[in-house]
């Protein structure tokens, strides 16, 4: 499986699509493997082909400029989390995929996102599409 991760990021690389850029197609990785940076998961499922256990296949990608991801899945720098969801494609459990784009001069993020450089925390809000619970999104600005 190693040398068909390596095969197929060799193939992007050859035809132009680097990490961090929106790859045409997504790749299949077994769940042993390391997400390389700057990649997102965008659903899980079991498959034989990786071994034993239920979950065991990972679908990636480079992220556009906004994407649904597993909540099992790093957030690139220089991006947010707007929001959160339920989707089968993330597993079974509870809010298992957030929204991730990259943000405009002002925004408002889940609580559980990364701000980035050169953004300020500007108020704190209760909101639906960040799982319900009490000030769980923030408005954020970019600064200078």
């Amino acid at each position: 499986m190693r040398s068909l991760l390596v095969a197929t990021l060799l193939t992007m690389a050859a035809i132009g699509v680097a990490p961090g850029a929106a790859s045409a197609d997504p790749v299949n990785i077994c769940g042993n493997q390391a997400v390389p940076a700057g990649w997102v998961v965008i659903s899980v499922r079991t498959s034989a082909g990786c071994g034993g256990g239920t979950l065991n296949q990972r679908t990636i990608k480079t992220p556009g400029a906004i994407e649904n991801v597993c909540l099992s899945s790093a957030i690139p720098s220089g991006y947010v989390v707007v929001a959160q969801q339920t989707n089968s494609v993330c597993g079974g459990s509870p809010l298992n995929q957030r929204t991730i784009k990259i943000p405009g001069a002002v925004e408002y993020v889940c609580q559980s996102s990364p701000i980035p450089p050169g953004y300020v925390v500007v108020s704190s809000h209760t909101s639906t599409v960040c799982g319900g619970s009490p000030l769980n999104q923030r408005r954020i600005t970019r600064v200078g």
